[in-house]
């Protein structure tokens, strides 16, 4: 959620990794069961009590936060403090899983064409945010991505293939 361009977020995030999302709910009062299978957005006024929140469940809210996470959280939690009209932030939501939709199609696509390493790098650079290599046990370089704005002396080595190790 780095992608929304909000000054005033608080973020409370859970221990447990790779949670999927299957899709996104308009949170409401009259929501019964809330489950981590689904990403509710909506005022932060409605977000339930903590204890009525499964473990794992996403909430992404507009407004003041209705009560503070202390320690580690048991649900995911991102609070926009702006006031932002709830259509604005569920298009741009709706922006960035449409984003991450079309890199995991170019992820499949790529294994059914066995594409190379470098296919994969090169398309996953701009989604991860971050320069890639991947290297083998030999330190030499399989793939890398294309980023010349380095001086480090390690990435240098990976563009020039290997890692020296004298």
């Amino acid at each position: 959620f780095e992608h929304l361009s909000y000054s005033r977020r608080q973020l409370w995030d859970t221990a447990q990794d790779n949670r999927l999302i299957e899709d996104i709910l308009f949170l409401h009062e009259d929501i019964q069961v809330y489950t981590p299978d689904h990403l509710y957005i909506g005022p932060a006024y409605l977000i339930p009590p903590q204890e009525e929140i499964p473990d794992g469940t996403s909430f992404l809210c507009c407004g003041p936060a209705p009560f503070i996470i202390e320690g580690t959280p048991r649900f995911n939690l991102i609070v926009v403090e702006e006031d932002v009209p709830m259509y604005v932030l569920f298009n741009q939501l709706q922006q960035i899983v449409t984003k991450y939709n079309h890199w995991q199609r170019e992820l499949e696509s790529a294994l059914q064409t066995n594409a190379s390493l470098q296919e994969f790098v090169d398309f996953s650079t701009e989604i991860i945010g971050w320069p890639i290599a991947l290297i083998d046990i030999a330190q030499s370089t399989l793939a890398i991505s294309d980023f010349d704005e380095s001086d480090d002396p390690i990435w240098i080595d990976l563009k020039n293939g290997y890692i020296r190790t004298s």
